[in-house]
């Protein structure tokens, strides 16, 4: 007995499952991409593991991991696919320079492969923003 009167017993035992199956939504298409496409304020003057010199546009890994193999590849073919390598937590994947850049906007859409952590295979598309006054 407590100031406020019984109490209860507590439930013991073990707990039952829900009377029938239980609905889980089914997703194609993850909420959040774990990549951008990104324009560089200024094409890169100095070559990186995956960022040649020149870059004007690039794949940024904004995911929480790192992957273990990322390539690109545009849907009409127009500039050739980038070679599949490793890209780490905030990496950067160089996709074209200066005169990659309207043939990119034009195809509107890249082919993004990659291999997860986990060692799963993934895919998705991207639609590549407008080119700025910049690279123009």
């Amino acid at each position: 007995m407590t100031v406020l009167g019984p109490r209860p017993a507590p439930a013991v035992g073990p707990r039952r499952a829900p009377a029938g199956p239980v609905t889980r939504p089914v997703r194609t298409r993850p909420a959040h991409s774990p990549f951008t496409l990104t324009y560089l304020d200024a094409p890169t003057t100095v070559e990186t593991p995956g960022v040649p010199a020149g870059t004007c546009l690039v794949l940024r890994n904004t995911g929480g991991r790192a992957l273990r193999w990322a390539s690109v590849t545009p849907v009409d073919g127009t500039v050739g696919a980038r070679v599949g390598r490793p890209l780490p937590r905030h990496g950067d994947l160089g996709l074209g320079g200066r005169e990659d850049v309207a043939r990119l906007a034009a195809a509107s859409d890249l082919f993004v492969d990659w291999v997860d952590q986990a060692g799963t295979d993934r895919s998705t598309w991207m639609r590549v923003p407008p080119v700025p006054a910049r690279y123009r």
